[in-house]
C-alpha cells in the first residue's frame, strides 16, 4: 500500500510468489522448501524500518529478494546486518551506496557507504539517443508529479535528454488536483514530438487520454519499465492514438 496505490509496487511481490511456488513444486532447493515472507511498509520510511527489523530480527530471513521500495530508510541497517538484498529494482539511490544491496541493473559504484562516485551518480544516455536516431525526435516533453521522487526522476531524464541535444519542455502535474489536458495542450503548442514521464501507470493513462482528447500525437510516448505489465493492453485500450506510439525503457 502507499500514496501511489496498492498496485504500483506490488508486481515484484507477485512475481516472487509465483516463482517460489513453482520452485517448491519442483522440490525446492536441494530438497528444501523455500518460504517467502512479505511485509508491506506502506511506502514510507517508518514502515520500511519496521519491516526490515521484523524480517531480519524476528523472522530471521536468509535474504531479501525482489524488493520494490519507495523510501528505503532501512538500507544501511540491512547492509550492516549482513543480510543480502538481491534482485531489487531501485527507486532511490540505496543500491548504489551499500555493499549488501544488489540491484537487477547492476552498479559500477564502489558501494562503500557513500553515494555513487564521490557523491555523484552516473547513468547512460543511450535511451535518448535511440529515439533521436530512430524516430528523429528533437523536442522532448518531460512530465512529472509535484512529488519529490517523481521530480528527481524527471530531472535525471531531462539531464540525459539535454546531453543528447534535445530541447526539453517540462510539465508538472499537481498530484492532488491533476490537469493533464493543460499539460498536453502546452506541449502541443511548444512542438513537443516525444514525451517521457516520471509517473505511475494511472498518471500515464490519464496523460494519454488527455493527449487523445486534444488530438496531440507524438513520435514516441516513452514509459518507464515500472509502468509496463500485462495490464497495459486493458489500461490503454481507450487511448488508441497515444497507445500507437507507446515505448517502454528496459
Amino acid at each position: 500500500t502507499g500514496p501511489l496505490g496498492a498496485e504500483t509496487f506490488s508486481g515484484p511481490m507477485y512475481g516472487a510468489q509465483a516463482y517460489v511456488q513453482a520452485l517448491n513444486a519442483r522440490g525446492g532447493i536441494h530438497g528444501r522448501s523455500v518460504r517467502l515472507i512479505v511485509c508491506d511498509d506502506g511506502a514510507n520510511g517508518a514502515g520500511n524500518r519496521r519491516c526490515a527489523r521484523k524480517l531480519v530480527e524476528d523472522d530471521k530471513v536468509f535474504a531479501l529478494v525482489s524488493n520494490s521500495i519507495l523510501t528505503y530508510s532501512a538500507a544501511e541497517y540491512v547492509s550492516d546486518a549482513g543480510v543480502p538484498d538481491i534482485g531489487s529494482q531501485p527507486i532511490d539511490s540505496a543500491y548504489d551506496q551499500y555493499p549488501h544491496l544488489y540491484q537487477i541493473y547492476g552498479s559500477s559504484s564502489p558501494r562503500n557507504g557513500t553515494l555513487g562516485f564521490d557523491g555523484k551518480l552516473t547513468t547512460g544516455t543511450e535511451i535518448y539517443r535511440y529515439f533521436k536516431l530512430v524516430t528523429g525526435a528533437k523536442v522532448a516533453g518531460v512530465v512529472a508529479f509535484n512529488q519529490a521522487d517523481s521530480l528527481r526522476f524527471a530531472n535525471l531524464i531531462e539531464a540525459g535528454l539535454r546531453a543528447e541535444g534535445y530541447t526539453v519542455v517540462r510539465e508538472q502535474i499537481d498530484f492532488a488536483v491533476p490537469n493533464f489536458e493543460a499539460a498536453a495542450i502546452d506541449m502541443r503548442a511548444r512542438n513537443v514530438d516525444s514525451v517521457f514521464d516520471a509517473m505511475d501507470v494511472s498518471g500515464n493513462v490519464a496523460l494519454c487520454r488527455a493527449m487523445d482528447t486534444i488530438g496531440f500525437t507524438v513520435k514516441a510516448k516513452v514509459l518507464s519499465v515500472q509502468s509496463w505489465s500485462e495490464t497495459v493492453r486493458d489500461e490503454f485500450k481507450g487511448t488508441s492514438g497515444c497507445r500507437a506510439s507507446l515505448f517502454v525503457t528496459g
